[in-house]
């Protein structure tokens, strides 16, 4: 069965996998946010990546495979706008609480002081997504990491990507040979800037836009664009279980040798479709519960800073991920009943108003 079958033919494990992404980067959150460390999710996968780093990898080529069919099927006006529809309600709804409850609670200011603050109003700018703030005034300043919400930063190279996409689209990048082009030079900018420029998250290069350095822009657009490779070749790409261990066996080999991590950036997004594709859910999370992925994702952070605040971070990793994960499960179910669906069905109600003005009128 090919990728472009099983895509059509059975339910998927999208909404599972993304959520397991977003408790992913939480629990490899709480190493850094309470210094400690090793991190565990670092020997598990032998050496290739943090906890947090294969969730955002996760979520990326996941990304890549479902917002390329969106820029080839939707006109480019109606894709920006499910776009922003998808990304801002919610980080807007994260920005609030950050700003208006988490704060005044924590903060070592007065509540005049903290709310005219010019970081406060620099916070509040992080509703436009590229060029965010990590910190409030007064905020978490005695804690191994002093960040509210730094898990955000991912979402300046994310609408990044959303951006170029139709660019790509438009010069032919999304052709069958073009997005292997495409696949080839974000692959060999990648291996070149790690051996010749010595990039690493440690050294990440000038920004290419506000909020994306280049090392993270390379690293994540392969993944990206191997997401979308693999949905322009839909009808070709098996779901094969043979292929996903020829991944597996090509990891095992290249762990802690040269090109190492370019080996893992190119089989991680078919593994990630394979797991997607490969056996319908048993489970289906958003029938039940909805998309509470994103929603997760954004406040599991400062929801974390918030319990190490109040318990110390002596406490340990695990004693606050145990603790987090229920709250971050149950924002995230708020955030998409309340903020992230009633935005989405925005597009859903004005493709009805356009089709209705289309319609002759009818005479009685």
């Amino acid at each position: 069965m090919t990728i472009e079958q099983a895509f059509e033919t059975r339910a998927n494990n999208f909404d599972l996998l993304r959520l397991a992404a977003a408790l992913l980067v939480l629990w490899s959150h709480s190493y850094s946010l309470t210094g400690t460390g090793p991190e565990l999710f670092h020997w598990l996968t032998n050496g290739y990546d943090t906890g947090g780093g294969m969730g955002v990898a996760i979520f990326f080529a996941i990304s890549g495979f479902l917002v390329a069919r969106s820029v080839t099927v939707h006109a480019p006006g109606q894709y920006l706008l499910n776009r922003v529809l998808r990304i801002v309600p919610a980080l807007a709804f994260v920005t609030v609480f950050d700003i208006f409850f988490l704060g005044p609670m924590v903060t070592s200011l007065g509540l005049a002081d903290y709310l005219l603050h010019p970081e406060t109003l620099q916070h509040a700018r992080n509703i436009f997504v590229f060029g965010v703030s990590f910190n409030l005034p007064g905020v978490f300043t005695n804690l191994p990491h002093t960040g509210v919400n730094g898990a955000i930063w991912t979402l300046a190279l994310e609408c990044g990507f959303y951006l170029l996409l139709p660019v790509a689209l438009v010069c032919g990048l999304l052709s069958r040979r073009g997005v292997l082009l495409l696949v080839a030079a974000v692959a060999g900018l990648v291996l070149w800037g790690s051996q010749v420029w010595g990039l690493s998250w440690s050294n990440m290069g000038g920004e290419l836009w506000a909020g994306a350095s280049l090392f993270p822009v390379l690293r994540y657009g392969l993944v990206f664009a191997l997401g979308a490779a693999l949905w322009v070749h839909r009808a070709a790409v098996p779901v094969s279980a043979g292929l996903a261990f020829v991944c597996l066996m090509l990891l095992y080999a290249f762990a802690n040798r040269p090109g190492a991590q370019v080996v893992y950036l190119l089989a991680l997004p078919y593994l990630v479709i394979y797991a997607a594709l490969a056996r319908a859910p048993s489970f289906d999370v958003k029938e039940r519960f909805g998309d509470m992925s994103y929603g997760a994702y954004l406040f599991a952070f400062p929801l974390q800073q918030l319990l190490i605040w109040a318990f110390g971070p002596e406490v340990g990793p695990t004693a606050i991920s145990l603790m987090a994960t229920p709250l971050a499960l149950a924002a995230g179910f708020v955030s998409w009943h309340l903020v992230e669906r009633p935005a989405l069905d925005l597009r859903y109600r004005r493709r009805t108003a356009r089709d209705l003005a289309r319609r002759p009128a009818q005479t009685v």
